[in-house]
């Protein structure tokens, strides 16, 4: 008969546990497991994941750079911008689904529904403002359902139609060329003031989220200017604004306190100083500026050197020329060149031009990011609900263009962010603390930056407002990405846990391409990742198994080598790194001499029971 199952004696148990602890020690992974990509060979599946932030020192980066310009969501203006790959399209976006079709009244169904379609020119275009106020906003998003917009914006199919690379050629060249985030979400589901709060401060004066403060912008003007008697609102906004510290407040305590803080300018207008001209601020509409937030606070009038830090727009010109430009830009429009309905976007594109030419004419070329978005969607569609991080939104998605030496060329950035996120990068590369919670845990927009390519030289189109650059212009060249190296491939239950990194130099990488099976049929998965991942797990896999891995860098206009590893063998691991199985090479030997010392321990025991007897 079988013999009964019989406990250890607790002395042989803990020679047995310690011979196992000691086994699963030496054959732990000997560095700690880096951010992946997710991949399921079952339900495929496949999510983006980056590497943690570099050191803020170490980035190549002096001069970051924001243009604001207005009143567009992202489906507005890049919803149909490479939505599948191809010649000019590395990477896809998510633009607006195919059979889109917006219902005309959620009260009455047998209304139908309108699809969008695009503006045939821009002279049918931006013909009137539309809605875009806290209210409407909220309308429009309709708790998430995202089907109020035809309501909201007063039954104006103008809000469902977009733009598209015959219409904003320039617009979609910067994104070919460069960096398109289409993850990104302005900060507030109202208009703009607010939303302008959030790039200064991290937040806004709680009565300016619901409020239009001051007069709308009169065509060819920005006249807000008080008639009669303030607004009990308007009272109210200017209290919570002067009560609201903005990055201002931080860089001049900075300076203050340690003698040093990151240069900055606001390009936008110069304003008056003193109190007197505070109060003419007040009585001709300036403190009402939605572009301008700052204008609405007594320090920004009363404190001189505060006060010089507020230019003329066309002054970042003459800065990047001479190579002066600021640690931290703010670059605003005139109202003609802002996109806002009714303005000619042609001119809109032609001043971002204008400016992008110049930065990267500058001899800070190769140390600047120039960040582009749009204040807020000003009415018109998007198909994404944004977010809601806390009780004031997020906001509709918005475009956010990347334009610097250290884009990934033709790259479309899946990361979320806001435009808190722009502060604390701002805050974050000069070493400032957050300005707000809100800020703290907004994502950095470092996705789309490859610091590891050689900086890319100029790109250039011509500030025509006739649009003479068509779209697509042909990718800059450059250099073939780098071969990966140091991938390894180690074992972890069912899974593969695949890591590797890219060496400095050559061109930039928009994706990876990952294949991988058995030693017969290596390629029988092939996978696109994300050009800033640095691995992937690997799940339902046949283990214990032989498997052969391989990856290749892709990049606009070249790819990599391809470099492999089969299971447990190292693929060119780093000095002092683990091999493809993640395993230390004097693993095996260590283990073997741990299971010596337990059978040794374990015959000592037996022999000592012996002679006790």
């Amino acid at each position: 008969m079988d013999r009964p199952f019989r406990r250890a004696p607790r002395s042989y148990r803990w020679i047995r546990g310690a011979g196992l602890a000691l086994a699963l020690l030496l054959l732990a992974p000997s560095s700690l497991a880096v951010p992946r990509t997710a991949i399921s060979t079952g339900a495929v599946n496949a999510l983006p994941s980056f590497p943690p932030a570099p050191a803020p020192a170490t980035l190549p980066l002096q001069h970051l750079v924001l243009i604001m310009q207005e009143n567009h969501a992202y489906d507005n203006f890049f919803g149909t911008y490479c939505t599948t790959t191809g010649t000019y399209c590395p990477t896809t976006s998510l633009g607006t689904p195919v059979g889109t079709c917006v219902p005309y009244n959620t009260s009455d169904p047998s209304a139908g529904c309108i699809r969008p379609r695009p503006f045939a020119n821009l002279d049918s275009a931006q013909l009137a403002d539309l809605p875009h106020t806290w209210n409407s906003s909220h309308a429009a998003f309709d708790q998430g359902a995202m089907d109020g917009w035809f309501r909201a914006e007063n039954f104006q199919p103008r809000a469902i139609q977009y733009f598209n690379d015959t219409t904003i050629p320039s617009y979609w060249n910067w994104a070919e060329q460069y960096a398109l985030a289409d993850g990104f979400f302005s900060s507030y589901l109202s208009y703009s003031l607010s939303n302008h709060w959030a790039m200064l401060a991290g937040t806004a004066p709680p009565v300016s989220q619901q409020n239009v403060i001051g007069l709308e912008i009169a065509q060819n003007s920005t006249n807000h200017s008080s008639k009669g008697p303030l607004k009990w609102f308007q009272r109210e906004y200017l209290n919570e604004s002067n009560a609201t510290p903005s990055v201002a407040d931080q860089f001049q305590r900075d300076l203050a306190q340690n003698g040093s803080a990151p240069s900055w300018k606001y390009y936008d207008t110069t304003l008056p100083t003193g109190r007197a001209g505070y109060n003419a601020s007040i009585r001709n509409g300036e403190t009402w500026d939605y572009w301008n937030p700052m204008a609405a606070k007594n320090e920004t009038y009363l404190d001189p050197q505060l006060n010089a830090h507020f230019v003329n727009r066309t002054d970042i010109l003459g800065d990047a020329q001479n190579g002066t430009l600021p640690n931290l830009a703010w670059v605003l429009p005139r109202f003609a060149a802002s996109d806002h309905p009714i303005s000619d976007i042609a001119n809109g594109m032609s001043w971002v031009t204008q400016v992008i030419d110049a930065i990267e004419r500058s001899p800070e070329w190769n140390t600047t990011a120039v960040f582009v978005s749009w204040d807020e969607y000003g009415g018109y569609y998007d198909h994404v609900a944004p977010p809601q991080i806390d009780a004031a939104g997020l906001g509709f998605r918005v475009p956010l263009l990347l334009v610097s030496p250290y884009a990934r060329e033709g790259y479309v950035d899946p990361q979320f962010g806001y435009f808190e996120s722009i502060l604390h990068l701002m805050e974050w590369r000069f070493g400032l603390p957050p300005a707000t919670a809100r800020v703290a845990s907004a994502p950095l927009p470092l996705h789309a930056f490859d610091f590891s390519q050689s900086p890319r030289p100029p790109f250039t189109l011509p500030p025509d407002p006739n649009l003479t650059a068509p779209y697509p212009h042909p990718f800059q060249p450059m250099a073939a990405p780098p071969t990966p190296v140091g991938l390894t491939a180690a074992v972890n239950g069912s899974e593969v846990d695949l890591t590797w990194s890219v060496p400095p130099g050559g061109g930039s990488v928009d994706r990876y391409l990952l294949q991988f099976g058995p030693t017969a049929n290596p390629s029988a998965y092939s996978f696109a990742l994300d050009g800033a991942a640095s691995g992937a797990v690997v799940e339902n896999l046949s283990l214990p198994g032989a498997y052969t891995f391989s990856v290749q860098a892709i990049g606009p206009t070249g790819v990599s080598g391809i470099l492999s590893a089969a299971l447990g063998t190292p693929s060119n691991p780093p000095p002092g790194s683990a091999g493809a199985a993640g395993i230390p090479w004097y693993a095996p030997v260590l283990l073997l001499a741990a299971v010596v010392v337990v059978i040794l321990l374990v015959g000592l025991h037996r022999q000592s029971r012996r002679l006790s007897k």
